[in-house]
């Protein structure tokens, strides 16, 4: 008998969706600041404030997509008979 299981591990994917959010994160916090011009008003900056904070909570969503489908296309392909 076999006893390792047949099921792939999911540490795979919350490492992937780990490091995909960290860089979410960082890109979110730095990307504004040297795309997005400089703010002349203050509700200019308070735009680029509500981007930068929206980015942020989106990041761990959108890491866990991209993570889905990793994990889904490493092992949930067809490998032939």
């Amino acid at each position: 008998m076999a006893t390792e299981n047949s099921k792939p591990s999911l540490r795979g994917f919350f490492v992937s969706w780990a490091i995909l959010t960290v860089v979410g994160v960082a890109i979110s916090l730095y990307a504004p600041v040297r795309v997005l011009p400089h703010s002349m008003s203050q509700s200019m900056h308070l735009s680029i404030l509500t981007i930068v904070v929206f980015s942020v909570a989106a990041a761990p969503v959108a890491a866990g997509v991209y993570a889905a489908t990793l994990h889904i296309l490493r092992h949930h392909t067809f490998r032939g008979d």
